[in-house]
């Protein structure tokens, strides 16, 4: 027997029912929202880890902002039909007194571009709320597997659905780490993407948002990193070129200088699980006695990569506290700054 799941067309990012932990919207927004692409990470047993999408296009009907009822399959594994259906209703997945406007997602708008020149040039991915916008921007910076990694792009959709300007920087020009490489290939892989070249593309894309900055399109500048992506956040904390960035949010990050904590400034707020191999809570804790504004969050029993790639009900549990952990340290440490 399926299960079916609700959910409004403009409405919250995280749903759950007993097929699926997480249901992602994503709007392709031009003059009209003329196509929705639905999102489900299948966790529930017999099932693996899986995803899938459902495109629902015409007869969606933009006027009554209400779709048919579609039944989908994975395709592997044992899950049954997940029905979806698309409605514009606000009490669609839980009691309208229960309803918390704040976890509404405005609709938003993506697009690939290019930065820097030349030689120098590379792809990236912004993302804006279209309605809700804050003004404030955040520099994400990814893991190994790249901008164009769905969990990575689905972390940067749901920032924006809360206001933020997000740049995703591709820092790996083009060729990310590939899961279905060998581990033995990692370290190889790894020295070929120079910390010299990857520094100079997070440099790029700061310089691209103090543009923004300077032309009045955003006003405030943070900086979020995960595992790769976080290391890298550590070492631009440090420079700080732009002297722009506010607040910073550094995911387990991996293989950089605790040292380099004594040069930053500016509020750093980590989240960590304490039994992560590739970010040792040791490591963390000596960047809270270097960074004298920096807290650290710790999740007991999670491990590397939880907060944006999480494979367990219990996981998808510590993945929403840390992304509302987030939240207010971003609206106390960077929003309220320019209140």
């Amino acid at each position: 027997m399926g299960c079916t799941q609700r959910f409004f067309v403009g409405g919250a990012m995280a749903l759950r029912s007993n097929c699926f932990s997480r249901l992602y919207q994503r709007y392709h927004y031009y003059h009209y929202a003329s196509s929705i692409e639905v999102q489900a990470a299948a966790t529930s047993a017999p099932c693996s880890f899986q995803h899938f999408s459902l495109r629902a296009r015409p007869p969606f009907n933009v006027q009554s902002k209400k779709a048919s009822l579609y039944t989908m399959s994975l395709g592997k594994g044992h899950c049954p039909p997940v029905k979806v259906e698309l409605e514009d209703t606000k009490s669609a997945y839980q009691p309208a007194s229960e309803h918390n406007e704040d976890d509404e997602c405005e609709l938003v708008n993506g697009f690939d571009m290019s930065l820097g020149e030349g030689d120098d040039s590379f792809e990236g991915y912004f993302v804006t709320a279209l309605k809700n916008n804050n003004k404030a921007a955040i520099l994400l910076l990814t893991d190994v597997y790249g901008y164009k990694d769905q969990d990575n792009r689905d972390f940067a959709y749901r920032l924006a659905c809360f206001g933020y300007n997000v740049l995703v920087p591709d820092l790996f020009r083009g060729k990310p780490w590939d899961k279905g490489r060998s581990q033995k290939e990692y370290e190889e892989w790894r020295t070929s993407h120079t910390s010299e070249e990857v520094v100079r593309r997070v440099d790029i894309s700061e310089t691209w948002l103090s543009k923004e900055v300077a032309l009045g399109n955003v006003n405030q500048l943070g900086i979020i990193g995960f595992c790769f992506g976080g290391g890298r956040l550590m070492e631009a904390l440090a420079r700080n070129s732009s002297g722009l960035l506010k607040s910073a949010v550094c995911f387990y990050g991996t293989r950089f200088d605790p040292s380099l904590a004594a040069n930053i400034r500016v509020p750093l707020l980590f989240i960590v699980g304490d039994e992560d191999p590739l970010c040792p809570l040791e490591l963390v804790q000596a960047v809270e006695k270097l960074a004298s504004s920096s807290q650290i969050r710790v999740y007991k029993g999670r491990g590397h990569a939880f907060a944006h790639r999480p494979e367990s009900q219990e996981e998808d549990e510590d993945a929403e506290d840390a992304f509302t952990t987030m939240r207010n340290w971003l609206s106390e440490h960077l929003l309220s700054k320019h209140e």
